[in-house]
């Protein structure tokens, strides 16, 4: 099939095909389409459809490393379809990602059954790289269904495996699902000591992605990882870079990377994404009146009534309203993040998701402070 291939179209297929990989390990899910698409239709118009599995196996692969699941699924079924999928690599790529795309939507038992799978393809298909993945996958479906010991002894494997063949990003990978195992297990030490060497070796390599990224995953590890004051600027760009969010971001780390920083003591400072706010011209006094009334009760939350009587206290009610409505939108404006300012049903607070507060942070300090001295213990205090 190779040989009778036209050799030009080949060597742009080829070109298109290493584009679309780069832009899958660096989770450029808009570069892998485009690029991943241009060379499925330059298939079309040459009749050259060598490269057509891979190229829609790495797209597919990148969109569920990217969160998108409906549009991995897509090319998945292409790829189900395809006379192709009977080849021995592709065979194995293709029960990797039916893995995976399970191992996503919490299909934790169809994921095991999958990766299964894949391993035995890739094994058969002899590629190295495929093979220590598809271990990996089923290590990860392994932690998902509560078998952690065989789940350790496949990690650790792969992690060994791929130091001797010289793999980095595949080590990386294989610390992670390994600090993932310590992490379910509520194993704390061993967790650190895994996110130790894995962010070590993402910083040292620039790794913003693994062939297995789950946003939820991730999401905890970095911030547990930034809790512990492990690699916390590396662990903080990927935190930013991948867009990831947090339930609950570590509110003792300043260095997480929030939308909005508020300092508190002394005079108000604002910084929006790690840049102060410098005001120019006539300063918007109301906007910045409400922020400090919402800085003294966060994380708790103020009424409109208590806004408004605040801001607004010789107004009547249908006036006081409209110009609180007003504020809000300008405050919104102000901290360029519309969901770092809270207005349900009549209450104002802002979002712990998105904004840091000095003072909120100092008052949680010291509330476990004086929990740990009346617990006698006053080292931790």
């Amino acid at each position: 099939l190779h040989r009778s291939a036209p050799l030009v179209p080949v060597l742009a297929l080829t070109l298109k095909l290493i584009e679309t990989v780069q832009a899958n390990v660096a989770a450029d899910s808009e570069g892998c389409a485009a690029r991943g698409e241009e060379g499925l239709s330059l298939a079309r118009e040459s009749g050259v459809a060598i490269f057509d599995f891979r190229l829609m196996a790495q797209m597919a692969q990148c969109f569920l490393t990217c969160g998108d699941p409906q549009l991995a699924g897509k090319y998945i079924k292409s790829m189900e379809s395809s006379p192709a999928a009977r080849l021995g690599w592709n065979k194995a790529a293709l029960a990797y990602l039916k893995a995976f795309e399970a191992l996503c939507s919490g299909k934790n038992a169809k994921a095991l059954l999958h990766a299964g799978e894949a391993v035995d393809f890739a094994r058969a298909a002899g590629s190295f790289k495929q093979i220590q993945n598809s271990l990996l996958l089923r290590a990860e479906a392994l932690i998902e269904n509560g078998k952690f010991d065989e789940a350790r002894e496949i990690a650790e494997g792969v992690a060994s495996e791929s130091v001797l063949g010289g793999v980095p990003f595949i080590t990386f990978a294989a610390r992670l699902t390994l600090a993932l195992l310590h992490y379910r297990k509520k194993a704390r030490e061993p967790m650190r000591v895994e996110l130790r060497k894995a962010l070590l070796l993402g910083r040292r390599h620039g790794f913003v992605n693994t062939p297995l990224w789950r946003a939820s995953v991730m999401s905890a590890l970095l911030r547990e990882a930034m809790v512990l004051g492990i690699e916390s600027e590396y662990a903080a760009g990927c935190v930013e870079f991948r867009g990831l969010s947090s339930s609950s971001p570590p509110e003792e780390v300043e260095d997480w990377p929030w939308a909005v920083r508020l300092r508190a003591f002394g005079p108000l400072k604002i910084e929006l994404h790690r840049k102060p706010v410098i005001f120019h011209g006539k300063v918007q006094k109301k906007p910045i009146q409400l922020l400090k009334l919402l800085v003294a009760v966060a994380p708790g939350h103020i009424s409109d009534e208590t806004a408004i009587s605040s801001l607004w206290p010789d107004s009547d009610s249908c006036a006081g309203r409209q110009a609180l409505n007003v504020t809000v939108h300008r405050l919104r404006a102000l901290l360029e993040e519309k969901d770092a300012l809270l207005h349900e049903e009549g209450w104002l607070s802002l979002s712990p998701k998105l904004v840091w507060i000095d003072a909120a942070a100092f008052r949680k300090h010291l509330k476990k402070a004086v929990e740990f001295a009346g617990s006698g213990e006053m080292q931790i205090a």
